[in-house]
């Protein structure tokens, strides 16, 4: 489960069926891990299709301390973006009821 201490100010929901280089990627990593510094931010990340970056949105919602979900072709979208839509907003109420995997 995902416990916070105190409730993230801002909840991102992304979303994304793409990739960055490598590079771009730094720079949004640093981008993340600032903006939960410093404004309390929390990434909960969902990658869509076989060519999504998945070291994006799983980096993403692990240096925000979020969570990160991805759907295939063909798979239905609205489970587990409703899951990212549920922790975000259970964000508030400090209890994500999802175990990540180690």
């Amino acid at each position: 489960m995902i416990r916070y201490r105190s409730p993230p100010h801002t909840q991102i929901i992304f979303l994304t069926d793409g990739g960055v280089s490598s590079n771009e990627e730094e720079k949004i990593f640093k981008l993340v891990e600032g903006h939960r510094e410093a404004r309390n931010t929390t990434v909960f990340a969902l990658g869509i299709g076989h060519g999504v970056h998945r070291g994006l949105v799983e980096g993403m919602a692990k240096k925000s301390g979020g969570l990160a979900q991805f759907v295939v072709d063909g798979e239905p979208i609205g489970k587990k973006a409703g899951m990212l839509k549920r922790c975000a907003l259970s964000a508030i109420t400090g209890l994500c009821n999802v175990r990540r995997r180690a």
